[in-house]
């Protein structure tokens, strides 16, 4: 007698069935495998950032002091050095495995052409320089976050050419006028560690290196309108100008409002020392806005990165920690002119009206700190 067998196989309701467990548990399982990678990336860039501070310390067993922020020869405009606008990142690179390229600088002569030791100036060498040494488009590993995509791809160019990227920058203290002033022959000491032309010894970071902030992250900047990368950059930003005033030109969608009026320095050339491209300030707390009328001028440049929630910062000490976006600021609504009459782009005294984030930057404000 034959019996009716089912038919091998699945029906249409069971495949249909699998199917969707298998959609929930990958729909289950993806941010769980983004956060794993998430949390790699960052412990890569927490690791960069302790070889940084660790560079920092053998650069001042050698020399001394720390390196500045942008220096170097300044004989002024016209001349075959770099006018003073090296970064800090060139003095460091042999202490950050860099050795080859440090020496490439440094060297006199290259390729039988002429070539001043630590060479021209990064935005505006001779023709041919370029190619006779393009080592200002050379990517440092030790430079790059891999949470932040575009940092490697070195897609964004000044006059022509491309430039090697940088999501670190130097911790100029905690108010936004200062930090572009002075020359070579007449130094103007910042708030923080670094400043142009100034170098610092740990004598003089009097507020204690377990409490303040020498490296941090930044972003490299895409899009002029994108409030990380990018940089306000309309009208005046010293010591007369309050945060709030900066924070008012925060937008919707991470924007900038209104968005016609940006650029986008921030990270964008690691060899070039102006501050919107290799440093920070703790007025404003990480992630928000920078702003600034020129690159090279003072301003807001605010640390910022791809992490949820703050930034990787490296101490003076050489520890590195995260800093909470949310972490007290103080008054942002008072300016450094309001608050004790600095000028326009004086180096201010005492303690910081920026909270515990201004604190930190400062490196003899006096302010005390307890755990943050």
């Amino acid at each position: 007698m034959n019996r009716l067998r089912r038919p091998l196989g699945f029906t249409l309701v069971e495949l249909l069935v699998v199917i969707a467990i298998i959609g929930i548990l990958i729909a289950l399982l993806l941010p769980a495998v983004q956060a794993a990678r998430e949390a790699a990336r960052r412990s890569q860039c927490t690791n960069n950032l302790k070889q940084a501070g660790l560079g920092l310390h053998n650069y001042h067993s050698t020399a001394k002091v720390f390196p500045f922020m942008r220096g170097g020869t300044d004989t002024g405009i016209g001349d075959t050095s770099n006018q003073g606008t090296m970064s800090g990142w060139v003095s460091l690179l042999p202490y950050l495995e860099q050795a080859p390229l440090y020496a490439r600088i440094n060297t006199a002569g290259v390729y039988g052409a002429p070539w001043p030791a630590w060479g021209w100036n990064p935005t505006y060498p001779p023709a041919g320089a370029a190619a006779i040494n393009p080592w200002t488009s050379t990517q440092v590993p030790a430079l790059a976050c891999p949470s932040d995509p575009d940092c490697v791809k070195r897609t964004y160019q000044f006059w022509g050419r491309p430039y090697g990227k940088t999501d670190y920058g130097f911790c100029t203290g905690d108010c936004p006028g200062g930090i572009e002033s002075g020359s070579a022959a007449a130094p103007q000491q910042p708030r923080g560690i670094f400043g142009p032309h100034f170098t610092t010894d740990i004598a003089l970071v009097r507020d204690g290196t377990a409490n303040t902030v020498a490296l941090g992250e930044i972003i490299t900047g895409t899009a002029a309108n994108q409030i990380k990368g990018g940089v306000w950059s309309q009208g005046t930003w010293d010591n007369t100008i309050a945060p709030t005033s900066c924070l008012a030109h925060v937008g919707t969608a991470g924007q900038y409002t209104p968005p016609t009026a940006g650029d986008i320095w921030r990270g964008n050339c690691w060899c070039q020392g102006y501050a919107a491209h290799v440093a920070f300030n703790t007025a404003i707390a990480p992630n928000g806005p920078s702003c600034s009328n020129w690159r090279g001028q003072p301003g807001f440049y605010t640390a910022q990165s791809y992490h949820a929630g703050g930034v990787n910062v490296c101490m003076a000490d050489g520890a590195v920690r995260f800093i909470s976006e949310t972490i007290d600021t103080g008054n942002s609504a008072i300016s450094w002119n309001t608050y004790n009459g600095t000028g326009a782009n004086a180096t201010p005294m005492g303690p910081s009206p920026y909270g515990v984030w201004g604190a930190l930057g400062s490196r003899a404000g006096g302010e005390p700190l307890g755990n943050f």
